[in-house]
């Protein structure tokens, strides 16, 4: 994220991006997904029901895609689970600082 992107007042602190292994099973889940929806598609007997068949096809599987693939907000379930996070010791002592300054901040602003 540039620091063009953040609010005044506000700076980046830690870039952390996801590993690899967080985006695998989806990505296999997709793969079997279109598979199998390339099976059926060729399985469709050559009828004037075809085109019904093939849309339901399609439809079942772009909604199976989108059930176990779509992007979860982290106020959705009002918790945020943090997965893989390289040099966790360093981000959690980050997180931990910067909670401890504005702290500080805020008390001091009290005075």
């Amino acid at each position: 994220m540039a620091d063009a992107d953040l609010s005044a007042g506000e700076r980046t602190v830690l870039i952390l991006n996801p590993h690899w292994k967080t985006v695998l099973w989806p990505f296999v889940l997709l793969v079997v997904v279109v598979i199998v929806a390339a099976v059926l598609l060729i399985v469709i007997p050559h009828n004037r029901l075809q085109g019904a068949e093939r849309i339901a096809v399609g439809a079942v599987a772009i909604v199976i895609a989108a059930i176990w693939l779509v992007i979860e907000s982290a106020g959705e379930h009002g918790q945020l689970v943090l997965n893989e996070i390289p040099d966790v010791e360093k981000v959690q002592a980050t997180l931990f600082q910067l909670v401890e300054d504005e702290q500080a901040r805020l008390a001091r602003e009290d005075r």
